[in-house]
């Protein structure tokens, strides 16, 4: 995380504002910012943690390890200014100025966005609460009891993301420093691109609450972009939903984006978490609840619309319901990436990951594809765009992986496929909200 200011910063209290004004990021001070009571009391609260005083539920190493996190927490918040906060479902957004955001530390100019419009959905607008003021952007706040429900600060960044497959590589890639424990099962497909230039992708995902247990890792629903170095890394971009409350995030699930430029060796983290993505839009979408909130079996189903797109200057932009949320750098990416070349591989579907190595946690609505609609999990309308950034409809499927069928299943709509089902897939028909087609997938996971 780049510093804000290597000195101590001092904080100072905010006056408060009347009703209705917004807040000015005009002139802010590093050495003595502007912060709301709150804020300011979180940060003496930070202060007087040590490892000696840690939570207990704490899963950090060893001193060393707590020393390292304190020094992120350092960077990441000394000479912020927060005039304001977000909250949503016991969560803390703190309204940061746009420049102040971890990606733009270095004096980095704006990006523009990509000529064509993002992607809508019927998912729910954004409730005007849960934006910041124009010209702030919203960062989670995070403190040393959520980074140390991690053993070093490497794994928090990482969280339990997964080690990438391809279809002609289906083997896990090595696992990364503390990641050896944990385990991952999909039921994914791969999307058939004809050999067309890849500058970008996306799908419609149905929103679901799995009965995540405590002690699980990780369940997820997403979509992922990846491609390979001259080096043969692997370099990703991904994003969905997920939910993980053995890293302290609670039960609800979360939209996130993800990327790495290593195959998860050394690089890589959620949403704003370090210094890979600029957020421009004012909305409280990274970390937060989908706005459209979450699907009930035999009634409302929710969805929300995600998609990444290269622009000409090689920045790849995240689009969320109709609206670019912000970019990924094009520095950080070589090779497939970073040219939009034919060699890029879509996978979307759901994961999980386990801590035991067994293949138990719930995944999308935790019913079996089988169940079918309002009952199981969906994705919808995947596509891609070629070098014109012209978007084509998903039509085949290239490849699919299965990996528990006792576990988790898949079933395939309106997508055709010229190989023969494997075990736990299966072929259905379309629902309401599938234009062109979409997978059903998920399960209960199997018995520990």
């Amino acid at each position: 995380m780049p510093p804000l200011l290597r000195t101590p910063a001092t904080a100072r209290v905010a006056p408060k504002q009347r009703a209705g004004m917004q807040h000015s990021t005009a002139a802010v001070s590093r050495a003595f910012p502007l912060v709301t009571q709150e804020f300011k009391q979180f940060l003496d609260a930070q202060a007087q943690r040590s490892y000696a005083t840690r939570e207990v539920t704490a899963k950090v190493r060893d001193p060393a390890a707590f020393a390292q996190m304190q020094r992120y927490l350092f960077n990441r918040y000394n000479g912020l200014t927060v005039l304001r906060s977000v909250h949503q479902r016991g969560k803390v957004f703190d309204c940061i100025p746009l420049a102040q955001q971890p990606a733009l530390r270095d004096g980095g100019a704006l990006a523009m966005p990509p000529s064509i419009a993002a992607g809508v959905s019927s998912s729910a607008p954004l409730d005007a609460a849960q934006r910041c003021d124009a010209g702030s952007v919203p960062l989670q706040r995070i403190g040393l009891a959520d980074i140390s429900q991690h053993a070093t600060l490497r794994a928090f960044l990482r969280g339990t993301t997964p080690q990438a497959t391809t279809p002609d590589r289906p083997t896990l890639l090595p696992a990364a420093e503390d990641a050896a424990s944990v385990v991952h099962y999909y039921s994914t497909i791969y999307l058939d691109t004809a050999g067309s230039p890849v500058t970008g992708a996306g799908a419609d995902l149905n929103t679901w609450v799995p009965a995540v247990r405590a002690n699980d890792a990780q369940s997820i629903s997403q979509i992922w972009l990846a491609g390979y170095t001259a080096q043969r890394q692997i370099q990703t971009l991904e994003a969905g939903w997920q939910t993980q409350p053995g890293a302290g995030w609670g039960n609800t699930p979360i939209l996130f984006i993800y990327s790495t430029q290593d195959g998860y060796i050394n690089t890589g983290c959620h949403n704003l978490d370090c210094a890979d993505f600029v957020q421009t839009s004012t909305a409280n979408v990274l970390g937060a609840a989908p706005a459209g909130g979450f699907s009930t079996a035999g009634g409302k189903q929710a969805m929300l619309h995600v998609e990444f797109q290269r622009n000409a200057d090689g920045y790849w932009w995240f689009g969320l319901n109709g609206e670019w949320i912000g970019y990924y750098k094009a520095e950080l990416y070589a090779g497939d990436i970073a040219e939009g070349s034919a060699n890029i591989f879509i996978s979307a579907g759901g994961e999980i990951s386990t801590w035991d190595g067994r293949p138990s946690t719930p995944m999308g609505s935790g019913r079996f594809a089988s169940a079918g609609y309002r009952q199981a999990a969906f994705q919808a309308n995947h596509f891609y765009r070629d070098a014109a950034m012209a978007t084509w409809p998903a039509q085949r499927l290239s490849s699919m992986s299965v990996e528990q069928p006792s576990c988790y299943t898949l079933a395939i709509a309106g997508y055709s496929y010229p190989y023969a089902l494997g075990a736990g897939v299966s072929r259905t028909s379309l629902s309401p909200e599938m234009q062109n087609g979409g997978i059903y997938f998920g399960g209960p996971g199997c018995a520990r």
